[in-house]
């Protein structure tokens, strides 16, 4: 999947999608769904972050390497302490912005959640958004998953108010006509703005899906998807 004063909210995050195809999912096709949620019991939404926690080094751990084998393998990877939390904190109160200037309300359909905010075309916002395709820590994973070539197609927010119901389960990449398996053209990025917790609505992941020969049913049963937990604090 978004980002201020105070009000209930299952989640949010930011979704940059590059074509050619505080943490961060990185994937290529993988099939996805917005899971519903109801937010903190208390109705103050996911706990944030102290304050207190400084810049966070945007070097991580794991390679570029290790999470390019881990997207050819699963269809996605976690970046952590990928995002400085001063940053995070400039997008979240962005968007919240935007949320009450722009009067955005959520959509008349379930595929994108008429209790769901969305704010489409974010790099026309402001300068801020601009540092989000061309993040140290996230580019070059991006970059090897398609190549340096690569061309962003969008960059939104989510933002999944109490109540939302699931999203229909899809790969992003299904409306282009091409047999599958075949290799990446879609890479998406989301970062978790707040906690992702499968209680307050974490986007659910099919590990594997990117080599399925054809797409998922989009209201079936699927038994094997996992819910992409992720805190905002690490990122």
């Amino acid at each position: 999947m978004d980002p201020l004063g105070p009000r209930p909210h299952a989640g949010r995050g930011v979704d940059r999608k590059l074509s050619h195809h505080r943490a961060q999912i990185v994937g290529a096709r993988v099939v996805q769904w917005r899971q519903p949620g109801d937010g903190a019991p208390d109705g103050s939404g996911p706990d944030r972050r102290d304050d207190d926690l400084g810049e966070v080094d945007v070097t991580t751990t794991i390679s570029v390497d290790e999470h390019l084998d881990r997207i050819a393998t699963d269809g996605y990877t976690i970046v952590e302490d990928a995002i400085e939390p001063a940053l995070v904190d400039e997008l979240e109160a962005t968007v919240h912005r935007l949320e009450h200037e722009l009067d955005i309300t959520g959509a008349p359909n379930a595929f994108e959640g008429d209790r769901t905010l969305r704010i489409y075309n974010l790099l026309v916002h402001g300068e801020v958004f601009q540092r989000v395709p061309v993040h140290p820590s996230v580019l070059p994973i991006v970059e090897g998953v398609l190549d340096r070539g690569c061309l962003i197609s969008s960059l939104s927010s989510i933002d999944i108010q109490p109540g939302e119901t699931p999203q229909p389960m899809h790969a992003d990449d299904q409306l282009i006509p091409l047999p599958k398996p075949h290799p990446p053209v879609v890479c998406n990025s989301m970062w978790a703005l707040s906690d992702f917790t499968e209680a307050n609505g974490a986007t659910r992941i099919v590990p594997g899906s990117h080599l399925a020969d054809g797409d998922p049913d989009l209201f079936g049963d699927h038994p094997d998807a996992v819910a992409a937990e992720i805190g905002a604090d690490p990122c």
